[in-house]
């Protein structure tokens, strides 16, 4: 039980993570981009990830112990059944997670090809020439200072650009091969199969003996009334 509760928290865990992940994924190479929203949505993913991985072995688990429990079949039953709700609820909760994925990354590419374009447009700093300086009765000092200020800012602006773009790569390089999951839940299913299989042919052959004894003892009740109801033949012996 406290295994299936650790499941069903996961699973509304993600369902969080996947509702806050569209959130951020709108503001990305919006105005409100930033490199903490970024990190943000790095660390999100990265939970995630770690949630169904964790809940996908969770329930490999719980399958297991289902498949070799000793309890009674009304149980089996009850505990097919959950597990089998946990299973759906799951595989729905990755659906969604897959499509954000797909999003996030269309997303990265977009804003990848966006900030290259933009460092390519970023015009290089022209240096000044003493002569051209002294010609026109600039001060040499302040022109110095003003290109070096320049290109302060251009190597920032280029640093900058290259942090968000390593975030972006992390970003794409936190996607989950969610069919890989999708692939042990089917194998999940098809071992359970078996199990289920068995289970139902034992509750079948329990109704069947049910019922033949029923029929047996029906039988037997009317074979003792036919006994009762048939008069004794008394012999007479008279002199």
């Amino acid at each position: 039980r406290e295994l299936s509760q650790e499941i069903s928290k996961n699973i509304f865990q993600i369902n969080g993570s996947v509702s806050a992940l569209d959130k951020q994924l709108q503001k990305l190479g919006a105005a409100s981009d930033s490199r903490d929203l970024r990190q943000q949505l790095h660390n999100n993913q990265q939970r995630s990830n770690q949630l169904i991985t964790d809940t996908a072995s969770s329930l490999r688990h719980l399958a297991n112990l289902a498949r070799k429990s000793t309890k009674k079949i009304e149980r089996q039953q009850q505990d097919r059944l959950q597990l089998d709700r946990l299973k759906s609820q799951f595989s729905e909760t990755l659906r969604s997670y897959q499509q954000t994925q797909k999003k996030i990354s269309q997303k990265t590419k977009e804003v990848i090809s966006s900030e290259q374009r933009a460092a390519i447009q970023i015009p290089p700093v022209q240096p000044w020439t003493a002569s051209r300086v002294d010609e026109h009765g600039w001060d040499s000092k302040k022109m110095v200072s003003a290109e070096s200020t320049e290109e302060q800012l251009t190597h920032k602006d280029l640093e900058d650009i290259q942090v968000r773009h390593e975030a972006i790569q992390q970003l794409e390089s936190d996607l989950l091969d969610v069919n890989s999951i999708f692939k042990d839940l089917a194998a999940m299913v098809h071992e359970q199969g078996g199990t289920v299989d068995s289970i139902v042919h034992h509750v079948e052959s329990a109704s069947s003996n049910v019922e033949g004894a029923n029929e047996n003892l029906i039988a037997a009740s009317k074979h003792q009334i036919k006994l009762t109801t048939i008069p004794h033949t008394v012999k007479c012996h008279c002199g």
